[in-house]
């Protein structure tokens, strides 16, 4: 009632940096954020996992693949950026510069407030939009254990601040999980994702759908 005397609506669960990008969306149709940084190396690690298992052969024994679905590669998966544009310059699309230090947590989480903030409000323009945006930025850079550390706090993030759904995925969740399920070889040897692990929850429970029913052999005999 006092609000509604004053005109006036406090979001105390909203930072300012969220609020002005949330006011920039509703204006424009778009969102900026800081560009993705990236430290350089000479070496990368690119271990994505297919699932792609061949038969198997042993001595006096019979094995067949497990009749699944593989797991997409998560660069092939869609997430179509919000039609029309309005008045997107430049900003729609992530980027990436290499440099010092890498500030990969700190953009994807960006992207994941507004997602959390839409999720929120019922806004699913704002959600797609930063669904777009968190798939383009994870397909900027390729997986190594350095990164895989960025990548554990975003789980974090995301699972304490989205719903966990009765009937079905929460659509950041589930993104987390295809890109974490396409990088099965990496993630485990990182002992911080490990540990996560460890922990249960409803990340271990949504990533184990996923992963399990496309994993092993089955021994036929």
């Amino acid at each position: 009632m006092s609000e509604s005397l004053a005109a006036e609506s406090r979001w105390e669960d909203v930072d300012t940096e969220t609020f002005i990008r949330f006011a920039q969306f509703a204006y424009t149709g778009d969102y900026t954020a800081p560009q993705m940084l990236i430290e350089e190396t000479h070496t990368i690690h690119s271990i994505e996992s297919s699932w792609e298992l061949p038969p198997m052969k042993k001595a006096g024994k019979k094995y067949s693949p497990y009749p699944t679905k593989l797991i997409p590669s998560f660069k092939n998966l869609s997430y179509p950026i919000p039609m029309p544009r309005f008045n997107f310059a430049i900003t729609w699309k992530p980027t990436v510069l290499e440099g010092p230090s890498q500030n990969i947590e700190e953009i994807l989480i960006i992207h994941a407030s507004l997602y959390i903030l839409g999720e929120k409000w019922g806004i699913e323009r704002l959600k797609q939009l930063a669904l777009f945006k968190i798939h383009k930025s994870l397909c900027l850079f390729s997986l190594d254990i350095p990164k895989l550390e960025h990548i554990v706090m975003f789980v974090r993030y995301v699972y304490e601040r989205t719903p966990d759904l009765r009937t079905k995925l929460d659509g950041l969740r589930e993104l987390i999980c295809h890109y974490i399920g396409t990088n099965t070889r990496l993630t485990a040897e990182g002992t911080t994702f490990l540990a996560l692990i460890e922990e249960g929850g409803a990340f271990t429970r949504d990533l184990w759908k996923l992963v399990a029913p496309m994993a092993g052999a089955v021994e036929l005999i």
